[in-house]
């Protein structure tokens, strides 16, 4: 078996975490290496784009390439290594989060997918939907962009940019239905299916 890729999208407090964990473990109780990661990275350019969202001040720009940077070590060092060994990979945020996220901010939609373009398509995009009041009640530790305000933005931004092949799953449900669902869409993929 080829690996695959894919990636969980959402706002905060969607679940994409506990769904991306729940997936990993999913595919290894089915036999299939499986490689869980997330974005920004625990590399030093995550590490900076976590203080950006926190005491750090940046401009969005700034931030972005941020992103930009950290996504293509992410490639080359975690995603296409273990997809070129043929096993799976999960990551908990990709390249929409950028579009969905830095766009919400203002950032052009077009220097995005620019300073972006090395970055390929996953084979599979499960998007959490849930509206901001849920995700924002769900969140312990907020950061500046976990209000609900900016979340309807960024959400709205994520229904513009999100691929025509990415499914959509509705995160309001209690979380069980949610990982049956996730679930559901993986097994179909390993069967052959897209």
């Amino acid at each position: 078996m080829t690996g695959k890729f894919l990636a969980i999208e959402g706002i905060d407090g969607a679940g994409k975490t506990t769904v991306a964990g729940h997936i990993q473990r999913f595919l290894v109780d089915q036999g299939i290496e499986a490689v869980l990661t997330r974005e920004p990275t625990r590399g030093p350019i995550g590490d900076v784009i976590r203080r950006s969202l926190g005491d750090l001040e940046l401009h969005p720009y700034q931030r972005a390439l941020l992103f930009a940077a950290d996504r293509y070590g992410h490639l080359k060092d975690v995603i296409a290594p273990a997809l070129e060994a043929g096993k799976w990979v999960v990551t908990d945020r990709y390249l929409y989060s950028s579009l969905a996220y830095q766009g919400a901010e203002g950032v052009d939609m077009a220097f995005l997918r620019f300073i972006n373009g090395f970055a390929p398509d996953p084979d599979i995009v499960l998007y959490l939907d849930v509206l901001p009041d849920i995700g924002v009640s769900r969140l312990q530790k907020r950061d500046r962009f976990e209000d609900s305000a900016f979340l309807r933005t960024v959400r709205a931004t994520f229904a513009e940019i999100l691929p025509r092949h990415a499914l959509h799953i509705d995160a309001a449900q209690p979380l069980k239905e949610v990982l049956a669902v996730a679930t559901g869409h993986v097994k179909r993929s390993i069967e052959g299916g897209r």
